[in-house]
């Protein structure tokens, strides 16, 4: 077999803005090998309720999307994020979250029951982290906890190892990164958003070549 002839690696992101941010320093990173395709594009109808065409949005969102669109989907791993957004709580911080924890641990499960019935595997990201005192100072519109994000986080995990799903942890690697974090209320600036693409794509290799490791 040819060099040109040696089948790339394949992943489809479906995540929020967190995932947005690290997509070009991860194809970066992982170079040629591999083929790493997101929401936005591929041809997709309007969802209701996503934010715009890349972003996964909350987890009914990425749950609609995937109804829609799985059949288009031709990579055979779904590195698969949903969180930031289930979690906001407005006009109040003491407000219930947009997606309770019930609902969005069901839409968690019907997501992977239907990349698992189209023959496809899942690759789980953990939510990142929340500062809120510096959310609530760049965020008027909505409130969002980190009491939330480590409440979501443990049920999402629950339920990936109930199903034998593999994992990257990015939540609990970024707060282990000594840098200023964000740009703004929930997002990462550009030396953050690098140092978490490196630690993904050592992470996608390591699971895409389990032998070598």
């Amino acid at each position: 077999m040819r060099k040109s002839e040696i089948m790339k690696k394949e992943i489809f992101i479906l995540g929020d803005s967190i995932s947005i941010h690290y997509t070009p320093y991860l194809r970066k990173y992982l170079g040629t090998g591999w083929e790493i395709v997101r929401k936005g594009d591929i041809p997709a109808p309007e969802i209701p309720g996503e934010i715009d065409r890349e972003n996964g949005s909350d987890s009914g969102t990425v749950l609609l999307y995937l109804q829609a669109v799985i059949q288009n989907i031709t990579q055979e791993t779904i590195l698969l994020n949903a969180g930031l957004h289930d979690i906001k709580r407005f006009p109040t911080p003491v407000d219930v979250c947009m997606i309770s924890l019930e609902q969005y641990c069901s839409n968690l499960q019907q997501s992977l029951d239907i990349i698992r019935s189209a023959g496809k595997n899942t690759i789980w990201v953990t939510v990142t982290p929340i500062d809120e005192e510096n959310h609530a100072i760049h965020e008027k519109a909505f409130f969002r906890l980190e009491r939330d994000v480590e409440r979501y986080n443990r049920a999402s995990m629950d339920l990936i190892r109930r199903n034998q799903i593999p994992w990257i942890d990015l939540g609990a690697f970024t707060r282990r990164i000594g840098l200023p974090l964000y740009c703004d209320h929930a997002h990462f600036n550009e030396d953050v958003r690098a140092i978490q693409a490196a630690y993904i794509a050592g992470a996608l290799e390591h699971l895409a070549n389990p032998a070598m490791n």
